[in-house]
């Protein structure tokens, strides 16, 4: 990778790599004493992947493309957090965090993302959750995708069948079980083909519905132990504001091909920013 330092940015050139064709740049902008805002822009043709493996992921979980660019801005930026800022544990008080914004940064929100196409995502500081009588330190991430839609055209997205809509590719089945009149067990088949190799995975969710507009999920079981999160749909003067907060982290008896990504730094951020992306990207692509 070729860099260029200029005055307040530092630009990069991909030369050799996976992926073929890339170029980005790291600005930062003074905003006062001991205020600086940085800024994280890249491009990368993944269309044309190289190498063997890599090319075999993306064949076989072309949704990953979604969601590495917003992957690769938060571990950029999630490095420079951890160099200048103390990081905290806070407990979490509720089921999952939530980010107090007033009807102007809502609307701000709604109007970066209608301009863009794309999601707005926030990452959480560190939550310390009990599972059971052990502790676990998780990091959430909320992301924000604007809709011309009306509310009504968005409600399937909430519903825990959702999921096998969006990537049949990949979810083969899916079990639901009612638990009462809120909640319902979903268990998910789900098989990732690597050439001619089928690898099996089996996720469990419990979906609860707070009300019409929105939901909590965590994992029940499967191959995933530590996933929580939620769904919410906010009504706009026109169009809906989708929002989902989550929090993915592989544990240590996940099975090889998860439990490998335990090696990848920040594996406790990334999946989430990725995985909120891909998933308003695909309700955005499923309601063209």
């Amino acid at each position: 990778m070729q860099h260029h330092l200029g005055e307040n940015s530092i630009s990069t050139l991909i030369i050799d790599a996976p992926i073929l064709y890339g170029a980005g740049k790291l600005e930062w902008f003074a905003l006062g004493p001991h205020r600086t805002l940085v800024t994280v822009t890249q491009w990368g043709d993944l269309n044309q992947p190289k190498g063997f493996l890599f090319s075999k992921i993306l064949n076989a979980l072309p949704e990953a493309k979604l969601g590495i660019p917003p992957s690769t801005n938060a571990f950029l930026l999630e490095a420079l957090q951890q160099r200048f800022k103390i990081e905290h544990t806070a407990a979490l008080a509720t089921p999952i965090p939530q980010l107090r914004f007033n009807p102007q940064q809502l609307q701000k929100i709604a109007q970066i993302s209608q301009k863009s196409g794309q999601p707005v995502s926030f990452i959480f500081p560190n939550y310390q959750i009990k599972e059971g009588k052990a502790s676990e330190n998780l990091r959430f991430s909320s992301t924000y995708q604007y809709f011309a839609h009306p509310v009504e055209k968005l409600l399937p997205c909430l519903a825990a069948e959702a999921t096998q809509q969006l990537f049949p590719r990949q979810i083969k089945k899916v079990e639901l079980n009612p638990v009462n009149t809120q909640s319902v067990d979903a268990n998910y088949k789900v098989s990732v083909g690597l050439g001619v190799i089928q690898i099996p995975f089996n996720f469990k969710m419990r979906f609860y519905q707070l009300d019409s507009l929105q939901n909590q999920f965590n994992a029940n079981g499967g191959d995933l132990k530590f996933v929580k999160g939620g769904m919410r749909l906010l009504p706009q003067s026109q169009g809906t504001l989708f929002q989902i907060t989550s929090s993915m982290k592989i544990h240590d008896q996940a099975p090889f091909l998860l439990r490998a990504m335990r090696s990848m730094p920040y594996h406790d951020v990334l999946p989430a920013v990725g995985g909120n992306t891909v998933y308003a990207l695909k309700v955005q692509q499923k309601l063209r």
